[in-house]
């Protein structure tokens, strides 16, 4: 293990909230109200179980009671994204699917929120190529994202103000326990050698609005109004400063539900940015929802997937919840993070 990564490791050891703070499966303490979001619900029956191949937006039986799904547990269903007009003949049920679930780290509890891709290739349940998620975790001051996995960039850690893996992605800030709306100006970078001195700013922008999301469930499509946490994560110090910007939607439903990639065109000019705003729109592979940034830049979006199309498991009682965790059980950088099997 390389000397920096040593140093990020002990420092997500150290700095997170410490693990007598998170008894059971109970939200880390102070951050219930982001919990609620940011994991998602399951149907029980009247023992308390989950209730395998029903969901909070549908199935057979029908969901009466809900509740978050609980470390180690089994996921009753799978959310799966939209497919693109071209494609809806091909792959009905979408190209990838995500599930935010909770698990127990070194340092307490924290949130897989994970994306794994099933096409020609590559398949639902398996780590391929492009495969990954991200880890939400908890501070004292924030919950951010501290460290992902995909086909670009490969796994990477988001460091904040003290060199940690946390305070730098920012979801919401401790605010977010009392007041639905807030921003603020993160420090963040991805290479250890700009920490603390040369870190970029991210500008982080959050509120709670109901979202008319499109469904499937059992074959049946329609629409839910969801309460949903909308994230905003802006590449600069201010918005209109900003190249670029991720938005990501929470729902107390489903968790992680849809994520979106923003480009301003007026701060960095690009017919190929314009082009791909175009080209993406055209494949229906998500419904507008909330409209660009209302600045003085002119913004587009390129890419979008929004995970509403629900779908069974593929065991009888349920998945394992262990896709992409069993992977970082086994990363040198990431095994004394997540030790050990539920």
């Amino acid at each position: 293990m390389s000397a920096w990564r040593g140093r990020v490791l002990a420092a997500f050891l150290v700095g997170a909230m410490p693990a007598a703070a998170q008894p059971a499966d109970l939200p880390p303490a102070g951050w219930a109200q982001a919990w609620n979001y940011l994991v998602e619900s399951v149907c029980v029956d009247a023992r308390d179980h989950a209730i395998s191949g029903t969901s909070p937006l549908g199935g057979t039986p029908r969901c009466v009671r809900t509740r978050k799904l609980r470390v180690g547990e089994a996921l009753p269903y799978r959310k799966r994204d939209w497919p693109g007009a071209e494609d809806r003949a091909r792959y009905p049920g979408g190209y990838q699917q995500s599930d935010s679930f909770p698990v127990r780290t070194s340092s307490g509890l924290a949130v897989l929120q994970t994306t794994d891709f099933g096409d020609d290739r590559r398949k639902f349940g398996q780590f391929d190529l492009g495969d990954g998620g991200q880890v939400a975790v908890f501070s004292d001051t924030s919950v951010s994202m501290g460290l992902t996995e995909d086909g670009g960039a490969g796994l990477q850690f988001f460091l904040g103000p003290n060199c940690q893996a946390m305070n730098a992605w920012v979801i919401v800030d401790r605010r977010f326990a009392t007041q639905p709306a807030g921003d603020m100006v993160a420090r963040i970078t991805r290479n250890p050698a700009a920490c603390p001195g040369r870190m970029g700013y991210a500008f982080t922008q959050w509120d709670v609005q109901p979202v008319d999301f499109r469904t499937s469930s059992g074959g049946r499509q329609g629409h839910a109004v969801l309460s949903t946490l909308i994230t905003e994560h802006y590449g600069g110090h201010t918005i209109d400063a900003a190249s670029n910007m991720e938005r990501m939607y929470f729902t107390r439903e489903l968790g992680y539900t849809r994520w979106e990639r923003w480009q301003n065109v007026t701060r960095r000019p690009s017919a190929a940015d314009r082009q791909a705003a175009v080209t993406f729109a055209r494949t229906g592979r998500c419904e507008p929802q909330r409209p660009s940034p209302s600045t003085a830049s002119e913004w587009v979006m390129i890419d979008c997937r929004e995970w509403t199309q629900m779908a069974p498991p593929a065991a009888p009682g349920g998945d394992p919840a262990s896709f992409w965790l069993d992977r970082l059980r086994r990363y040198p950088i990431t095994q004394a993070m997540f030790p050990g099997a539920e």
